[in-house]
């Protein structure tokens, strides 16, 4: 989820560079809508953004589904994604 959300910071930048600005809540949805989430996730991340779409509490909450486990270097934990 990190990558995901450096990647599409860089793609909102060059929007704004082609004079293309886009609200902050519709880059918070698209960030949230692309990043194709199970069902679980997403309702952990509409629970921790509280409804809100803006760019920046999207992606805070994104990176929180993605934190290390705890005593293994290296390795991360998905919140609510099976496989």
């Amino acid at each position: 989820m990190i990558n995901y959300v450096s990647r599409k910071r860089i793609m909102f930048n060059e929007l704004e560079r082609a004079k293309c600005k886009l609200p902050d809540n519709v880059k918070g949805y698209i960030l949230l809508r692309d990043a194709r989430l199970p069902d679980k996730s997403w309702d952990v991340v509409q629970t921790w953004t509280k409804g809100a779409y803006t760019f920046p509490i999207i992606s805070d909450a994104l990176r929180k589904l993605e934190r290390p486990v705890v005593g293994r270097p290296g390795s991360h934990h998905v919140v609510g994604m099976t496989g």
